[in-house]
């Protein structure tokens, strides 16, 4: 994102902090609603056989969700040139995702899988927002909302297995997400271009 590592040479770390939560909530937004609409999606495009996996896709999601994340948090350790700490948290979650792995799916199979990767990014997302705090000597560049956007995100693409069957409970939390995403993304929208609190 060039303009998230224009904002942080010119040391405007509040735009590069609430363009980080914009990017969070409108990709977290992208997310749940392509969750509440896939059984739609696959009742259209696969056979019945495949409806049966629907019940992986609620953690993949939050594994797609927390990889973008991943990206973000990434940027500032890449503005600091530490690929090391990029590095070394990558490793340490895919040595947890391999052994969560090697002692689930034997048990629990393919939804393990699903399970155990989405842990494992949970965790590289901590880990990388531990590591841009300290590289940036404690500044809030992952503020507090932030971590809460992800958290919430996470929360409720996980608590959609129990909608995920139920069309009109989907559609009313699109309906609901929508409203919610209009008004706090376009309060970022302004905190970005004011460059204010």
């Amino acid at each position: 994102m060039p303009y998230h590592f224009e904002l942080l040479e010119a040391k405007d770390y509040k735009k590069a902090s609430n363009l980080a939560s914009f990017l969070m909530l409108a990709f977290g937004f992208m997310v749940l609603v392509a969750l509440l609409l896939m059984p739609d999606v696959l009742r259209i495009l696969t056979t019945p056989e495949y409806s049966k996996g629907i019940a992986a896709v609620p953690p993949i999601m939050v594994g797609v969700y927390t990889s973008a994340a991943y990206n973000i948090l990434g940027n500032y350790l890449l503005f600091k040139k530490q690929t090391t700490r990029i590095m070394l948290s990558t490793f340490l979650a895919a040595v947890v995702n391999i052994i969560l792995n090697l002692a689930l799916i034997p048990i629990y199979g393919y939804i393990a899988a699903a399970y155990t990767t989405a842990i494992s990014f949970l965790l590289l997302i901590i880990v990388l927002s531990w590591a841009v705090k300290k590289e940036f000597g404690g500044l809030e560049l992952i503020e507090l909302r932030s971590i809460l956007i992800i958290g919430s995100f996470c929360v409720l693409v996980l608590l959609s297995v129990f909608i995920i069957r139920s069309p009109i409970a989907r559609y009313s939390l699109v309906a609901i997400m929508s409203v919610f995403v209009t008004v706090f993304g376009l309060m970022f929208l302004r905190k970005i271009r004011t460059g204010r609190d």
